[in-house]
C-alpha cells in the first residue's frame, strides 16, 4: 500500500491580528460611508435650496403675471365702461332730439286742428248754441241722478 500524501497545511496565523485588521478595515469603510452620506446630504440640501429659490421665483412671477392681468382687465373694463357710457350719452341725446322734433311736429299739427275747430265754432256761433247747452244740462242731470241713486242704494 502506498502511503497517501497529505495536503499542505498552511501555517497557523494568530486570529487576533486578522480580526484587528478586519475591524480596522470596517471602521475605515464606516467612516468613508459616513463622509459619503454627509456629502450627499449637503448636495441634497444645496439642490433643495436651489429648487426652492427657483420655485419661489417662478411662483412670484406667476402671481405678478396674474396681478398684471387683473390690472389690465380692470383698465380694459374701465375703458369699456367709459366707451359704453359715451355711447349711451350719445344715444340718449339723439333720442331726445328725435322726440323733441316729433313732439314739435305733433304740437304744430294739433295747433292747426284746433285753429280749424275754433274757426268753425266762431263761424257757427248762434247756430244751434241753445241745443248744445240743453244736451249738456241733460247729461249733467242724468249723471247727478245716477250718483244720488248709487248713494241711496247703499
Amino acid at each position: 500500500m502506498v502511503p497517501k500524501q497529505r495536503a499542505a497545511v498552511p501555517p497557523l496565523v494568530d486570529p487576533t491580528e486578522n480580526v484587528v485588521r478586519r475591524q480596522n478595515d470596517l471602521r475605515a469603510a464606516d467612516e468613508h460611508l459616513a463622509q459619503v452620506r454627509q456629502e450627499n446630504i449637503r448636495r441634497e440640501l444645496t439642490l433643495r435650496e436651489t429648487f426652492e429659490r427657483r420655485l419661489a421665483e417662478a411662483e412670484a412671477g406667476r402671481l405678478n403675471a396674474l396681478l398684471e392681468l387683473i390690472r389690465l382687465e380692470m383698465k380694459t373694463g374701465r375703458e369699456s365702461a367709459s366707451a359704453m357710457a359715451e355711447t349711451l350719452r350719445v344715444t340718449v341725446e339723439n333720442t331726445r332730439l328725435a322726440l323733441a322734433a316729433q313732439v314739435e311736429n305733433q304740437r304744430k299739427e294739433i295747433d292747426g286742428r284746433l285753429s280749424a275747430i275754433e274757426r268753425n265754432q266762431s263761424a257757427g256761433t248762434g247756430k244751434g248754441a241753445g241745443m248744445n247747452a240743453f244736451w249738456g244740462y241733460l247729461v249733467a242731470g242724468v249723471m247727478l241722478a245716477l250718483a244720488l241713486w248709487s248713494k241711496l242704494a247703499r
